[in-house]
C-alpha cells in the first residue's frame, strides 16, 4: 500500500504491507500480525506503535475504498508457544483520519 500525503509545505510518503484484508459485508477487516517471543500479555501493554500502523493502513483503505468503517484486528503470535492472543476494534473513517493526521503532524513537526 502506497499514499503520499501533502502536509502544508511537506509531502510525506507513507507505504507499507497490511498482513490481512477481508471484505465483510459492506466493509473490510485489515488484519495486522506481529510475532513475539515474549509473554502474550506483556506484548499488549506495549502495543501502541502497532495499532498506529494499523489504523494508518485502515485510514488508506477506507478512503481508497470508500467505506465509513473498517474493523482492525491485531493478532499477536508467540513464536515459542504459537498461542494467539487477537484484539479488533471497528473505526470510523472520520476517526481513521483524524488519527493519521495528528501523527503525520508529530512526525512532521
Amino acid at each position: 500500500m502506497r499514499h503520499t500525503e501533502v502536509h502544508g509545505d511537506y509531502e510525506a510518503g507513507v507505504n507499507g504491507r497490511i498482513d490481512g484484508l477481508f471484505p465483510i459485508g459492506d466493509t473490510y477487516r485489515i488484519e495486522e500480525i506481529k510475532t513475539t517471543r515474549r509473554d502474550l500479555a506483556r506484548e499488549h501493554a506495549q502495543y501502541s506503535q502497532h495499532w498506529a500502523q494499523a489504523q494508518i493502513y485502515g485510514c488508506l483503505v477506507a478512503t481508497q475504498k470508500d467505506v465509513t468503517e473498517v474493523e482492525i484486528q491485531l493478532t499477536y503470535v508467540n513464536l515459542n508457544s504459537w498461542k494467539l492472543a487477537e484484539e479488533r476494534r471497528n473505526y470510523s473513517r472520520e476517526v481513521l483520519a483524524g488519527i493519521f493526521r495528528v501523527l503525520l503532524e508529530k512526525y512532521l513537526l
